[in-house]
């Protein structure tokens, strides 16, 4: 006689799964025990279910799919978010072994770590929210750095269809999937030379990304702005005083001007302070000086550490 190797309920489909708690509910009502529910299931489907599970199911100490958050690809501000992020410092990671399926999110800043967790938490209908924890040894210069981590198996494998695929659940919310870009790959551009100017950008190696934000920036905003090559694949690039050898080549999107950089803080922005904080003193200053006292304005309040402004004041 062959004896029947009794099946992984985790590898099961989610809707299979569904259906043998429900059944092994039904039966037990009827009065049946753990071990008659088990044959019914092997009768009824083929499937040797533990009398350990079937046992947990029937006295509520476990569900199928206990936190299961069912998500369903629709158009929305959250999903456009998270799509962007994806698109820049977001990772999807298929931990087999474990049957986990997550989307982590990994950065310095914690407000950045904060909205992602808030965003993806209203997207899958978590009340109580994804945790944040701190993580030592990502960052280039040293420090702990902020981690989200989601697990979700249909979420992640509608994340893991191609970019062209994905950009079609954004149009209706442009302006969220480009914030979730430029939290992950943006920047500030401040020219602080003779002449004080004001500009944003974001960088990624897809350049077909680049090309539909541009779209949608002058489309949906009114917005002009560039595209070109930053860093040639195999070329060498100092980063916080380290070589590295680019593996990939890397395009940058740029958009210079005041009204352009009024209309991104109006009707984009960023979750992140620091970045926030930048375009408005930058647009402020501009604003409200005269052209020869506002490079003397801006560095009364910033200071220059490699190549990013610092904030000293306020």
């Amino acid at each position: 006689m062959i004896k029947m190797k009794e099946i992984d309920i985790r590898k099961l489909p989610i809707g299979l799964r569904l259906k043998i708690y429900e059944r092994a509910l039904f039966l037990n009502k009827k009065g049946l025990k753990s071990s008659e529910i088990r044959m019914e299931v092997l009768k009824k489907w083929n499937l040797l279910i533990s009398k350990k599970t079937i046992y947990r199911w029937i006295t509520n100490r476990h569900k199928a799919c206990r936190q299961l958050r069912i998500f369903t690809p629709t158009p929305s501000k959250e999903l456009s978010y998270v799509i962007g992020v994806l698109f820049g410092d977001g990772t999807l990671k298929n931990e087999r072994k474990n049957y986990q399926y997550k989307f982590i999110l990994r950065t310095k800043d914690r407000d950045f770590a904060e909205y992602f967790s808030n965003q993806i938490s209203k997207l899958l209908n978590f009340p109580s929210g994804y945790k944040i924890r701190t993580e030592n040894g990502f960052l280039r210069k040293g420090g702990k750095g902020y981690v989200v981590s989601v697990s979700n198996k249909m979420l992640f494998h509608f994340l893991s269809k191609d970019d062209e695929y994905l950009m079609n659940y954004v149009k209706e919310y442009p302006a969220d999937f480009i914030r979730g870009l430029f939290d992950s790959d943006g920047f500030t551009i401040i020219s602080c030379g003779k002449n004080f100017r004001v500009g944003f950008g974001i960088v990624n190696t897809n350049i077909k990304i680049l090309e539909f934000v541009k779209n949608l920036l002058r489309d949906n905003f009114g917005i002009t702005s560039k595209i070109y090559t930053t860093i040639k694949k195999g070329h060498k690039v100092k980063i916080w005083g380290k070589i590295y050898t680019a593996n990939k080549t890397v395009y940058g999107l740029v958009s210079s001007g005041l009204n352009n950089a009024k209309k991104f803080l109006r009707f984009i922005s960023s979750s992140i302070r620091r970045k926030r904080e930048k375009l408005e003193d930058a647009i402020y200053i501009i604003e409200n000086f005269p052209t020869n006292f506002r490079v003397s304005e801006w560095l009364k309040i910033y200071k220059k550490e490699g190549r990013e402004w610092i904030r000293i004041a306020g």
